[in-house]
């Protein structure tokens, strides 16, 4: 069973509904001739950890003491693990329709039914399930253009990695973009939809040339839980940023043992207002014609509340002189 999702559906449906399915589409022809590097693009933090399952047992991306812990202690873990292991409500195929064009995939091979399966910490669907929204999203929308960030895959053999390789040609094949020769050669978004180049991949290994690697797309995490800190860590790395690359940043607090502790009735989402509150305010800081402006901004719970809605709005509006 599935964990029930809160009230957020009137906020959704109210509001953001298909709002900027084809946001790219309706950009000007002088948007469109700028790299993708200079665009911003709003993004969703462990995009697909909608269809996580409650279980006891920790996943192998968590640290020892969590995977130990969680063996002494199951029904402990249990609770904890589904106040604490999602990060997003919606589906990706929700996401895209109302605006998102990044999402961060983590994935685990070797689970139990052979599959290939989402995690974060907790287990959800299989990478085929989340392939195929994807690629219903794509084919609908010919000239929107989604990055597929592939930032962590747990116990991969070389056969899992050739087994994925062979999914994301079997569900995108003349939609992905092959890996540019060098930074300098980073395509502008009327290329790609000139061309009919609707995927791009990251992919953590260098597999193929289809897929970029993370070179092409730095992605510092902050790793923190304070707004001020969050705020700087920001500012600072988005100005320092390599314009000519691809470039996440990370508007997510990321709590520590000590913090569920502290705080045993509260969640994840609980965390991320407050931190969301801080994306939004930093967003406001930047105009269109901010040579500074972020390209890629990822945040926890999108389409959750009013704030993550001015979050997707505020970057998107980014690209509008």
């Amino acid at each position: 069973m599935k964990r029930k999702k809160k009230s957020h559906e009137n906020i959704y449906i109210g509001v953001a509904r298909d709002k900027y399915s084809r946001w790219m589409s309706e950009l000007s022809p002088a948007v469109k001739s700028l790299p993708i590097s200079q665009l911003s693009i709003p993004g969703s933090h462990d995009s697909c950890t909608n269809s996580l399952v409650p279980s006891s047992v920790s996943g192998v991306d968590q640290p020892k003491i969590i995977q130990d812990l969680a063996v002494k202690f199951p029904r402990l873990a249990k609770y904890f693990f589904t106040k604490w292991s999602y990060t997003q409500h919606y589906d990706v195929l929700t996401q895209l329709k109302a605006g998102i064009r990044y999402l961060d995939i983590r994935c685990v091979a070797s689970c139990k039914d052979g599959e290939i399966r989402i995690i974060h910490n907790l287990i959800g669907d299989t990478i085929q399930q989340v392939l195929l929204q994807i690629k219903e999203f794509v084919e609908a929308h010919t000239k929107e253009v989604i990055i597929l960030d592939f930032q962590h895959l747990f116990n991969f053999t070389c056969d899992d990695h050739a087994w994925l390789s062979m999914a994301l040609l079997s569900s995108f094949g003349s939609r992905l973009c092959p890996r540019p020769d060098s930074a300098k050669q980073i395509p502008t978004l009327s290329f790609l939809q000139n061309k009919g180049l609707q995927v791009i991949v990251i992919y953590p290994y260098d597999v193929s040339n289809l897929y970029w690697t993370r070179e092409f797309c730095p992605n510092p995490w902050p790793n923190t839980t304070s707004s001020n800190y969050l705020r700087d860590f920001l500012t600072e790395k988005t100005r320092k940023r390599e314009k000519n690359l691809l470039f996440v940043s990370q508007g997510i607090f990321t709590p520590r043992l000590s913090t569920i502790l502290r705080k045993p009735g509260s969640d994840l989402e609980d965390l991320s207002r407050p931190c969301n509150i801080v994306v939004s305010s930093w967003l406001n800081t930047f105009t269109s014609e901010n040579k500074d402006k972020p390209n890629i901004v990822i945040t926890d719970f999108v389409l959750c509340s009013q704030t993550s809605l001015n979050i997707i709005q505020s970057i998107i509006n980014l690209n509008y002189g």
